[in-house]
C-alpha cells in the first residue's frame, strides 16, 4: 500500500494570507484545491480560505513534508512564520508525524508569538477515525495520515476584548481537589439564610442547596432521606463509591446494569432523576463487605457534610463566592474531567481506563496541547505547576495523565515546582507566576510505615480534614502576598465521584468528535462539583451562575470556562478553536469580580488537628489508576512496553499505600 498523507490547511480566522516561503518533500502532490495551483513558493492561500491535497509516496517510498508559510504584518509586528510538517513513512523509518509550530519571521516580530500561537491541528492515521486534536490519533492503520492544520490569528492582539477578563487581577492560583459534589460537601451552608448576593443580578435570590427532604431508595424498601455525616466521622462514605461513566449512568439515570446493557446506558431521551446513587453504592458496599469481611452501610452515600465538618472550605464558599450551579465536563472520572479543565477535551476519553479495565497498564492517557502549551505557545511563560513530591508522586499527576504535560516538563523544568517553593516566593516576598496550578496530595507520604504528609483531596474514603488543612495553609499563605488585592484564588473538584447531589446534569456540546468505547458523544454534563472564587474583588457572600442564567440559551458553567476565562485573562482569545468547540462557547466568570478590592474583611482560618490518613486503607480508584504512573518511573519504560508492563503487574499486588511505598522504595534503591 502507498504512503499518503491528506493534508486541509485552513485560513478561515486568519485576516492575512498565507504565502508559501520553503517547502522540502518526499512524494507526489495531487487533488489540489484551488484547481490548477501548484504547491511552490510564492504560492498563497487568501485570508478566510482553504487548500487541501494529498501527498503520495510510493510502497516503500515515504510521503513526507515540510511547508514554511509567512502570515501576519510588519507593520503590527504580527508576522510569523508558521511550520507544518507531517510525513507517513515505513515504520521502520520513523513512522508518522503530524505537527505544527509558529516562530517570529524576523527581529521586528514581537508579537508573531501572541498573535498565531493560537495555531493548532487535528490528525489521525488509518481510514475512516476522527482526528485528535494535535496529536495523531491512531485508529489502527499506518496510513493515511489525515492532518487538518488551521493557522488562527488571535483577535485580542489586534483588538482587545472591550470588557477584560478578571479585571485588575495579576495573579490567578487554582486548586483543584477530587471527587466530591456539591450537595455532599456544601449542600447545607446556606439553610438558614439567603446568600447576600447573587450573579448574575436577576437570578435566582436562594442558594440551590441540598434538599432535606431528597432521598434515594432500593427496590421494595422505603426511602432513605439523606441525613448528616455523624459527628466526630471523617470518612464517609467509605468505601470509595464507583465513579467511572457506567457508574455514573446508574446514579444519574437510575438505571441498573442488566446482561444486555452491562454499562447502564441511558436510553435516547432518558431523563435524569438524580435516584440511582443508593443502588449503586449497594453495588460496591456489597463487593468491598464480601472481599474485606466488612459491614459496610450503603445509606452513607446519602450522608452530606455540615459546616461544622467542614469550617474551613464552608468559610471560605460563605465568605467569597462559591457556585451552586457549576457541572463537571463529563460523567465521569478523573482523567477526563481534568483534561478539560485545562485542554477543553479529553480526545474521546471517558473513563479513567480503556472500556472496563482493573489493570493499572489499562489506564489512558490522553495527548494533546493544553493551557500551559497555549500560553507557551503564544510567548507567555509566566505561569507554574506546583505539587508535593514524595515517593509515589515523583512527578506532578497534570504531567502523568498526559504526555504532552509530561514532555513541556523536560522544556521548561522551571516551570514546575514543588508545593514549598509556592510558600516560600510568598514568605520571602517574590513574586509568583501569573498563573499558578496546585496539586493536593493523592496518596499518603509514608516512611517507615509512619505517614508524615497526609493525602489532602478530599478523596473518598480518606480523611477530609487534610484537605480543610490544605486549603487553610493555601489561604493563610495568600492574604500575606504582596499582591493579595489583586490575587484569585480558584477552588474546584474534577467531579463528583459517585457522590450524592440532587441536581439534573443538562446537555452541551462535544469539543470535537472524538469518542471510545463508551459510545459516548460528549453531549451531557455530570454532576455538580464545588468551584470557588476567593479575592479581595469577590463581593462576601455571593453565589455566581452562568451569565445567561434564566434566558432560553443559557450555557451553563463546566470546567470549560476556567480555559476559556484564564486565557482570556491572558489575552488569548479561543474563538478560532485552539481548545475545542465547547470552550469557545464556555461561559466566561469574569463579571463575579469587581474592578477593585470590595471585600476587605480578614477570614481566620485556624489551623485544623487532623488524625493521620490511615495508609493501611485500600488503594482509592484513583491510586489505583495512577498505578501506571509509578509502573513507568520504576521500568523507566513508556506505557506499553515490555518493561512497564512487568513493573505494573509488580504494583498491581499491592493493596495499600504502606505496602506499595515499601516495594517503590525497594524498586528505585534496585535500579
Amino acid at each position: 500500500m502507498a504512503h499518503q498523507c491528506n493534508i486541509s490547511i485552513s485560513n478561515a480566522h486568519n485576516p492575512f494570507a498565507l504565502t508559501l516561503q520553503s517547502i522540502s518533500y518526499e512524494g507526489s502532490f495531487s487533488n489540489v484545491v484551488p484547481a490548477g495551483a501548484t504547491i511552490q513558493n510564492g504560492m498563497q492561500i487568501p485570508a478566510g480560505g482553504t487548500l487541501s491535497f494529498v501527498l503520495t509516496g510510493g510502497d516503500i517510498e515515504s510521503a513526507s513534508a515540510t511547508l514554511v508559510w509567512l502570515t501576519g504584518t510588519a507593520e503590527g509586528n504580527t508576522q510569523a512564520e508558521i511550520t507544518m510538517t507531517f510525513a507517513n513513512k515505513s515504520i521502520l523509518l520513523l513512522g508518522n508525524k503530524v505537527d505544527l509550530s509558529v516562530a517570529p519571521a524576523g527581529t521586528n516580530s514581537s508579537s508573531a508569538l501572541p498573535a498565531y500561537g493560537v495555531s493548532y491541528f487535528y490528525a489521525s492515521s488509518g481510514n475512516g477515525g476522527p482526528r485528535g486534536r494535535d496529536h495523531i490519533n491512531k485508529t489502527g492503520e499506518h496510513s493515511p495520515v489525515n492532518a487538518d492544520y488551521a493557522v488562527v490569528a488571535n483577535s485580542f492582539v489586534a483588538q482587545p476584548p472591550a470588557t477584560p477578563f478578571l479585571p485588575g487581577i495579576t495573579n490567578v492560583v487554582m486548586l483543584m481537589m477530587e471527587n466530591r459534589s456539591l450537595d455532599n460537601l456544601l449542600g447545607q451552608i446556606y439553610a438558614s439564610a439567603n446568600p447576600a448576593h447573587v450573579y448574575p443580578e436577576g437570578s435566582a435570590r436562594a442558594y440551590d442547596g441540598l434538599p432535606l427532604t431528597f432521598s434515594n431508595a432500593l427496590p421494595g424498601q422505603p426511602p432513605v432521606v439523606v441525613s448528616p455525616v455523624p459527628e466526630g466521622q471523617w470518612e464517609v462514605p467509605n468505601p470509595d463509591p464507583g465513579e467511572p461513566w457506567y457508574d455514573v449512568n446508574q446514579q444519574v439515570f437510575n438505571i441498573p446494569p442488566t446482561i444486555d446493557n452491562p454499562y447502564s446506558t441511558p436510553p435516547e431521551g432518558a431523563i435524569p432523576d438524580m435516584e440511582g446513587f443508593l443502588a449503586n453504592y449497594k453495588i460496591q458496599t456489597d463487593a468491598y463487605n464480601k472481599k474485606y469481611h466488612k459491614n459496610s452501610d450503603p445509606a452513607q452515600i446519602m450522608q452530606y457534610y455540615t459546616p461544622a465538618h467542614l469550617p474551613v472550605l464552608s468559610k471560605l464558599a460563605t465568605s467569597y463566592a462559591v457556585s451552586d450551579a457549576w457541572f463537571c465536563s463529563v460523567p465521569s472520572q478523573t482523567f477526563s474531567n481534568r483534561a478539560f479543565s485545562i485542554a477543553g477535551t479529553s480526545n474521546g476519553f471517558v473513563d479513567n481506563y480503556n472500556k472496563y479495565g482493573e489493570h493499572p497498564i489499562d489506564t489512558i492517557q490522553p495527548s494533546m496541547r493544553s493551557i500551559f502549551h497555549v500560553l507557551s505557545n503564544s510567548g507567555n511563560n509566566d505561569w507554574g505547576i506546583y505539587w508535593h513530591r514524595h515517593a509515589l508522586e515523583p512527578l506532578p499527576i497534570t504531567a502523568e495523565i498526559f504526555p504532552q504535560i509530561r514532555d513541556l516538563m523536560i522544556e521548561k523544568s522551571g516551570n514546575f515546582n514543588q508545593l514549598k517553593t509556592f510558600y516560600d516566593t510568598i514568605d520571602e516576598g517574590g513574586t509568583l507566576p501569573a498563573f499558578c496550578y496546585l496539586e493536593p496530595v493523592f496518596y499518603p507520604e509514608v516512611v517507615l510505615g509512619k505517614t508524615l504528609v497526609s493525602a489532602s483531596d478530599y478523596h473518598p474514603p480518606y480523611n477530609v480534614c487534610p484537605g480543610e488543612q490544605l486549603l487553610a495553609q493555601v489561604y493563610n499563605k495568600l492574604v500575606n502576598y504582596k499582591n493579595w488585592d489583586t490575587t484569585l484564588f480558584i477552588v474546584t473538584f474534577d467531579e463528583h465521584g459517585g457522590t450524592l447531589d440532587h441536581v439534573t446534569p443538562g446537555p452541551t456540546i462535544a469539543p470535537d468528535e472524538m469518542t471510545d468505547w463508551s459510545g459516548f458523544t460528549f453531549n451531557r454534563l455530570g454532576v455538580r462539583i464545588p468551584t470557588l472564587l476567593i479575592s479581595q474583588r469577590v463581593a462576601p457572600g455571593t453565589v455566581f451562575r452562568s451569565p445567561g442564567t434564566g434566558s432560553a440559551d443559557n450555557v451553563p458553567f463546566d470546567h470549560t470556562s476556567f480555559v476559556r476565562t484564564i486565557l482570556g485573562w491572558q489575552g488569548i482569545d479561543v474563538s478560532g478553536g485552539v481548545m475545542g468547540a465547547r470552550a469557545i462557547q464556555a461561559p466566561d466568570f469574569s463579571g463575579v469580580l469587581a474592578d477593585g478590592p470590595i471585600n476587605n474583611a480578614t477570614v481566620i482560618l485556624e489551623p485544623l488537628s487532623c488524625p493521620n490518613t490511615n495508609a493501611d486503607l485500600p488503594l482509592n480508584d484513583l491510586q489505583k489508576c495512577m498505578l501506571t504512573m509509578l509502573a513507568r518511573y520504576i521500568s523507566g519504560a513508556e506505557p506499553g512496553s515490555d518493561e512497564h508492563k512487568k513493573a505494573a503487574d509488580g504494583l498491581a499486588a499491592f493493596n495499600t499505600v504502606n505496602e506499595l511505598t515499601e516495594y517503590v522504595k525497594k524498586a528505585m534503591r534496585a535500579i
